[in-house]
């Protein structure tokens, strides 16, 4: 089963988590863990490799969907602001 190939879907919670799910079975393929707070967006990259997710802990983070390893970790928005999107682009900015 290949994660990220259009048959997965991948959600942000509350519970500090990131899910990745088979979209067709239903079932709960990998728990990405990490976050202090509540993660409220994630995006898949081009090729279905990576995850970006942000959270209110002010980090956003880069995954690898392959390990489930967080390959690096940014920090935010600082004081009382927090990160609450991200998402990867199709070129360089």
């Amino acid at each position: 089963m290949r994660i990220g190939s259009g048959v997965t879907i991948v959600s942000a919670s509350w519970d500090k988590t990131l899910e990745i799910w088979g979209a067709t079975s239903g079932w709960r393929q990998a728990t990405l863990k990490g976050y202090s707070d509540f993660v409220c967006a994630v995006d898949w990259s081009f090729d279905g490799n990576m995850l970006a997710s942000a959270s209110l802990d002010r980090t956003i983070r880069l995954w690898d969907v392959g390990t489930g390893k967080a390959l690096k970790q940014f920090l935010g928005h600082s004081n009382q602001d927090h990160t609450q999107c991200c998402y990867f682009t199709s070129s360089a900015c």
